[in-house]
């Protein structure tokens, strides 16, 4: 007999279980663990090249039944941890100089014309109305690493 306000298959809702069977005279019990780690893993689509970021999960845990008055009263323990250590993965990159400047590879619409019409060579003029995100740069606080260019954000 299982009594209890919702099936097990309801999910996401507290409820207990009342168990009207009996239990053991003999202890009884187990351990667990489930682990997953970066050596087991996919490389990471966004990940830069080297070494794969850490990710490291262990779940563990263990179960213990027992008597606590032989042939009628018994009890039932059970213990779950987790532990998780993950790397970060961050991909961003920083807009060249010429982007900064209003100048793109790709073809580049004026948002306030209708019917859009392209840019003349794919560059916004100084004189447009419209502000570009790539001139919201301040590019005399760039700096250069490992080859790339990075600029802090307008305040």
């Amino acid at each position: 007999m299982s009594t209890h306000t919702l099936p097990n298959t309801a999910g996401r809702t507290r409820h207990g279980h009342v168990i009207g069977k009996s239990g053991s005279n003999q202890f009884h019990g187990s351990l667990f663990e489930f682990f997953r780690n970066e050596a087991l893993n996919a490389r990471n689509l966004f990940a830069q090249p080297g070494p794969k970021p850490e990710f490291r999960r262990n779940q563990y845990g263990l179960t213990l039944g027992g008597p606590v008055q032989s042939n009628k009263t018994f009890f039932f323990v059970d213990w779950q941890g987790t532990r998780l250590r993950s790397g970060i993965t961050r991909f961003s990159v920083a807009p060249t100089l010429a982007q900064r400047q209003g100048a793109f590879t790709q073809p580049l619409f004026d948002p306030t014309s209708s019917p859009r019409t392209q840019f003349p060579n794919n560059t916004i003029p100084p004189a447009a109305s419209i502000r570009s995100p790539a001139r919201s740069f301040n590019t005399t606080r760039c700096r250069t690493f490992r080859g790339q260019q990075f600029c802090p954000h307008r305040d």
